[in-house]
């Protein structure tokens, strides 16, 4: 009987966001070698204070709604850079086994 062959963890591999002008290099990046467990962590604190942010928007009157409204799309920008993170991770992972 062969012994089995650890399962590698998957980690999140570097994933930039936040461009702010076409032609130049975003601003942020998540960074490779999270562990997915912790990257997934994350997502929920970021889209739990987004969806925050929304409820408490939908009850003030600009333009205190309209920079709330930009602090959760930012939000929302981390979270999908992560979850882009995290995906690209596994398959990486998935490859390599």
């Amino acid at each position: 009987m062969q012994p089995l062959t650890p399962i590698p963890s998957p980690l999140t591999t570097l994933t930039p966001f936040g461009r702010y002008n076409d032609g130049h290099p975003s601003l942020f990046a998540v960074q490779p070698g999270v562990p997915i467990q912790a990257a997934l962590e994350h997502i929920s604190n970021l889209l739990d204070i987004a969806e925050s942010l929304a409820s408490q928007s939908a009850h003030l009157g600009a333009p205190d709604s309209q920079q709330l409204g930009h602090a959760c799309s930012y939000l929302v920008e981390m979270a999908k850079a992560t979850v882009e993170a995290c995906l690209e991770g596994i398959e990486g992972a998935r490859r390599t086994f």
